[in-house]
């Protein structure tokens, strides 16, 4: 162990009986039912997945994310977008 480690003021305790409250219950539900068994949700590279942005209206390159999307001043550039003319959707390609 290293130097720093040691010099904690935590201390563990090994409480096997220690009461964390209720289980919780999990009920599993199958959302993908038009799926196949083990099909996993994926979008492959060099794909566009356009639908989030056109089923709310909301221009594709503000649904990429990013550190310009996380400031208020980015609501101009999505009007300066809105405000462009709409290319057709790409989809998949």
């Amino acid at each position: 162990m290293d130097q720093q480690s040691q010099e904690t003021s935590e201390v563990l305790t090994f409480a096997p009986r220690q009461n964390t409250g209720a289980p919780q219950a999990f009920d599993p539900s199958d959302e993908l039912a038009d799926k196949p068994l083990g099909w996993v949700p994926h979008n492959p590279q060099g794909t566009h997945q356009t639908e989030f942005a056109q089923k709310y209206g909301i221009p594709f390159e503000a649904t990429q994310g990013g550190k310009d999307t996380t400031y208020p001043e980015y609501q101009l550039r999505i009007a300066e977008l809105r405000a462009q003319p709409v290319k057709p959707a790409q989809g998949k390609r």
